[in-house]
């Protein structure tokens, strides 16, 4: 009997926590929804856009998307692989330094970097003067999206290199000791071993860092690339449809989810980079110091890039621009700032223990 009562109290409360995350998906679903049925609605201005505009952003967001993706992930999956299992001096540095690029939203990495295309000028002008105007023009384009790629990489790479060195930590030592006893040096265990068993935290890395790239609207508007996200405001603010606006949104939300689904897919085996085995961490390697001077010249790229060079630029504005920063009420800006933060974060951390809780608590029942 008090076994039947025990088991009707735990139902009840499975039951109410369900209820909870099934209302809290119905709140996030209802918007997107809603943006999702634009598809199928039909606008007077949808088919010139689609005509005239649509295959630009398209293309131009694939291929923001596909390079940023890329560079991210080469350079995540580096920085955690060296981290996670070497050794070598400014490595506890290195470490938390590699995450701070985070802190530097995308625009204003664009902003501090706003005359990073005239280092091409050189080139662009002996390519008009030896060449023809149509190869300036295209090696221009070609800068455009490179500098643009970097900028985003340089910003957006931690996703990948938080998640991959978790990864690399939580697999221990047992596998690594079993692929030298094979005879394979730390080169083929990377690419043979711990690589593919972090495949599912570098897939969800990357994950993270193409919604950015498609949600990314400062960096591509200073630039001057149009995207989905520039057309949305374009269309809604510069021609005063909303209609054509939602529908370009709607496809951008398409893209999103088929990208989701792929990531879903990597990760469907997420339990493969699961240790089950010993606990004992990696043996560090031990770099060389030929090996080590290398490995900080490269970890010091991304970090300079990602946020010194950002930082010590915009800390010089505003030391430059100190008497017209004097004028603005920039206390009352911080606080707005902090509490928007801090109140955005709780909610998302509450909203998604509550998500998630149910689902992991009261599985077995």
């Amino acid at each position: 009997m008090e076994i039947k009562h025990v088991k009707n109290e735990l139902l009840f409360k499975t039951n109410s926590w369900t209820f909870i995350a099934i209302l809290i998906g119905l709140i996030i679903f209802l918007p997107i929804s809603e943006v999702f049925i634009q598809l199928f609605n039909t606008s007077e201005s949808w088919p010139h856009l689609k005509k005239t505009v649509f295959s630009t952003y398209l293309i131009n967001t694939i291929i923001l998307t596909i390079g940023t993706g890329l560079l991210s992930t080469l350079i995540g999956v580096f920085c955690a692989w060296v981290i996670a299992c070497c050794e070598f001096p400014l490595k506890k540095f290195f470490e938390w330094a590699l995450i701070l690029p985070l802190a530097i939203p995308t625009y204003v990495s664009a902003y501090a970097y706003f005359d990073i295309l005239e280092l091409s000028n050189p080139i662009l002008i002996w390519v008009r003067e030896n060449i023809n105007l149509e190869a300036m023009q295209s090696l221009n384009s070609f800068f455009v999206y490179f500098f643009t790629i970097l900028v985003l990489s340089s910003v957006l790479y931690p996703y990948v290199y938080l998640l991959t060195r978790a990864s690399f930590l939580k697999q221990g030592n047992q596998l690594i000791e079993a692929g030298l006893s094979l005879g394979h040096n730390m080169n083929e265990i990377f690419w043979k071993i711990a690589l593919p068993m972090a495949r599912p935290a570098v897939f969800a890395g990357l994950s993270l860092v193409i919604m950015e790239t498609l949600n990314d609207y400062g960096a591509v508007k200073h630039f001057g690339i149009p995207t989905f996200t520039s057309g949305i405001f374009r269309t809604w603010l510069g021609m005063g449809d909303m209609s054509g606006a939602l529908k370009f949104a709607a496809y951008l939300m398409l893209l999103i989810l088929i990208l989701l689904l792929i990531e879903k897919k990597a990760r469907s085996r997420a339990r493969y980079h699961e240790n089950s085995g010993s606990n004992k961490p990696f043996k560090k390697i031990i770099l060389s110091r030929k090996k080590s001077i290398i490995t900080i010249a490269l970890c010091s790229i991304p970090f300079l890039f990602g946020f010194l060079i950002p930082v010590f630029r915009l800390s010089l504005w505003a030391f430059i621009s100190q008497d017209v920063i004097r004028s603005i009420s920039l206390l009352s800006l911080v606080k707005n700032s902090l509490f928007l933060s801090v109140a955005v974060s709780l909610l998302t951390v509450v909203l998604a223990l509550l998500l998630v809780f149910p689902q992991n608590t009261f599985k077995a029942n």
